[in-house]
């Protein structure tokens, strides 16, 4: 390559100078930048489509459904009835009737003259106006006697508030299992963004049917998500007091499992 010439020349001119250029290095030199700019492209206009995917599928699916036959047998799109949050006052406990008060009064025991306490002698005139009793009690003169109260008196029932998984009667629903399954099927509402990716499924919520009737400590056993969790958890919660279980002839908490179908088919 003649010196005036250098300036001008490409690197791979100068590589292959006096070289074979019909050789396949040269060429995949020369094509080199014209493959990167295309591979480059490429690349970006793949990783474009990856993105804008997501999006597309939800355009598509908002115009299906809206054309869906969806067939609710097993839950109807309603919105449930407020729920009646009156619950009543606590029975008033009145207090015990006042005591009257007593003379501390035991049968006499002989004993040395030097082992005697007390010198105090309850005669029966005392007694006339006062009762006898183990020891001297302050109490209010019109009040009665003290041998009649008997609040204080017996074992004191502790309350169980523990809960049961089997018992004698369960707990029921106002009108059966045939009135809870109407009542599941009326109010739930189906997830939009359930419906839109045509999640389908079931539900199991677990909670407490207290001694009372009234629902509690409601949570989900079994998941679905896209909001289906949360629509079960909420529809019983709605529900009306049951009938309590009942153990030995007494109501008693009793934990209970509900299975919600969400279905379009």
């Amino acid at each position: 390559m003649e010196p005036k010439d250098i300036q001008n020349a490409s690197m791979d001119d100068m590589v292959f100078e006096n070289r074979n250029k019909s050789y396949g290095a040269y060429i995949l030199r020369k094509i080199y930048n014209k493959n990167v700019t295309v591979s480059t492209i490429v690349a970006s206009s793949l990783f474009a489509i990856f993105i804008a995917t997501p999006y597309l599928i939800k355009a598509f699916s908002e115009v299906n459904t809206k054309d869906k036959d969806i067939d609710y047998s097993e839950v109807v799109l309603d919105q449930a009835p407020p729920q009646d949050k009156n619950e009543p006052p606590p029975p008033i406990v009145e207090p015990p009737p006042p005591l009257n008060s007593t003379v501390q009064f035991t049968p006499p025991v002989p004993v040395e003259d030097e082992q005697v306490k007390d010198n105090r002698v309850v005669t029966a005139d005392d007694l006339d106006h006062i009762d006898a009793g183990p020891s001297d009690v302050v109490g209010d003169p019109n009040g009665v006697d003290r041998s009649l109260d008997d609040s204080n008196k017996g074992p004191v029932e502790v309350e169980d508030n523990t809960v049961q998984t089997y018992v004698e009667i369960m707990p029921e629903f106002p009108g059966g299992e045939g009135a809870l399954m109407a009542y599941v099927k009326k109010y739930t509402v189906y997830p939009a963004i359930a419906l839109e990716n045509d999640i389908q499924g079931k539900v199991v919520v677990d909670f407490v049917v207290g001694k009372d009737g009234k629902i509690s400590q409601v949570k989900v056993v079994k998941t679905l998500g896209f909001g289906c969790d949360e629509e079960a958890i909420r529809v019983v919660k709605s529900m009306p007091a049951w009938t309590p279980g009942r153990q030995n002839g007494r109501n008693v908490n009793v934990s209970y499992k509900l299975p919600i179908k969400f279905s379009t088919r």
